[in-house]
């Protein structure tokens, strides 16, 4: 295809009519840049299509968890408990867990 090419080059023909010869033989596929019309049109569009498509989902996402992560309680903030649940003080929390470990252990 090069020597081909070069003696293309080397007459009298016109840039156009070099690609012309080359896409009739090979076919379309040897133009470094697509044809506007048909696939070729298609080849232009569809990166700039998924990459749109990506970054819509990849926001998204990132949406979805800033939106959970808001909704967490921080471990600062007082949670709501059922009737009188978690307001044992530290101390006797404390000592419930070390006898129910004890209870596991036998």
């Amino acid at each position: 295809m090069l020597a081909e090419l070069e003696v293309l080059t080397d007459g009298s023909q016109s840039d156009t009519e070099i690609m012309t010869v080359l896409a009739s033989r090979y076919s379309p596929s040897v133009r470094i840049k697509p044809a506007a019309a048909g696939l070729g049109l298609l080849a232009w569009i569809a990166p700039m299509m998924l990459l749109t498509v990506g970054a819509v989902g990849v926001g998204a996402v990132v949406l979805r968890l800033v939106a959970a992560r808001q909704a967490e309680p921080r471990l600062t903030e007082k949670v709501a408990t059922p009737s009188g649940a978690g307001t044992a003080p530290p101390t006797a929390a404390r000592a419930i867990v070390e006898r129910e470990l004890a209870e596991l252990d036998d």
